[in-house]
């Protein structure tokens, strides 16, 4: 089995299921959810417009990393009207972790090193900027 590296985001913890929980959104997770549930979570939006099937999704996918054998079906009947709010809260925090705020990504240098000192104004990366909004700010426009 490959060894695991240390996870680049801090897990939410939640006491679900009989016992304390780490949800870890991490794109496994995000793969393993959009794979249950058939829809793109990486579209903005697409996790705060979700339902029932796809936070339960997200949430069981979040726990993979802690327990590889867990089935959604067991997650979904752990959650009910008394902890809804707790499980969806939970993923939202876990979300939030996994996608910094744009306002908090620091820019880099034309070498991609990142210089701590600047933020983006546009709230990206020069490196990331490059291109990968074009399509975005056509389609936003109408044309």
């Amino acid at each position: 089995m490959a060894e695991s590296l240390p996870s680049l985001v801090e897990d939410v913890e939640i006491e679900i299921g009989g016992k304390l929980r780490h949800l870890r959104m991490d794109f496994r997770a995000i793969a393993a959810a959009e794979r249950a549930t058939g829809r793109n979570l990486l579209r903005p939006g697409s996790v705060a417009a979700a339902g029932a099937s796809e936070v339960t999704a997200i949430l069981w996918g979040c726990l993979l990393h802690e327990e590889p054998g867990l089935k959604l079906d067991d997650v979904r009947s752990w959650i009910h009207y008394g902890n809804v709010d707790d499980a969806f809260t939970a993923v939202m925090q876990a979300v939030a972790r996994c996608f910094p705020d744009p306002d908090d990504v620091i820019e880099t240098g034309d070498d991609g090193a990142a210089d701590p000192t600047e933020k983006s104004q546009a709230g990206q990366t020069r490196g990331r900027s490059r291109g990968s909004n074009s399509r975005s700010k056509r389609g936003s426009s109408g044309a």
